[in-house]
């Protein structure tokens, strides 16, 4: 998980992270099949997660700190990625190449 605050408000973005990390642990728990149960969305607990979590800005904040390898499933040529250019933009790249 990305956690991102800035001096003042790191305490509270870290705790914001755990708390969302136990409460996301507990409901896979609760699955019957854990999180590969049958109608639970992994995928959409994250984003929903990181939607709530991260600042406005988390794009500024992590450009040229963050640094995402993606391999292109055709050709298979690494890239790294390390600008992003909006919020959304960082969330599909770190969420993108986990589908299931």
């Amino acid at each position: 998980m990305l956690c991102f605050g800035n001096p003042n408000g790191r305490l509270y973005f870290f705790q914001s992270c755990k708390d969302f990390t136990l409460r996301l642990a507990d409901s896979v728990r609760r699955q019957r099949f854990g999180a590969i149960t049958p109608g639970f969305d992994l995928m959409l607990a994250l984003r929903e997660g990181m939607e709530e979590i991260l600042p406005g800005d988390a794009h500024h904040l992590a450009s040229e700190r963050l640094y995402v390898s993606i391999t292109h499933y055709k050709s298979g040529r690494n890239h790294l990625v390390s600008r992003f250019d909006s919020r959304e933009e960082l969330l599909k790249v770190t969420l993108g190449p986990f589908k299931f």
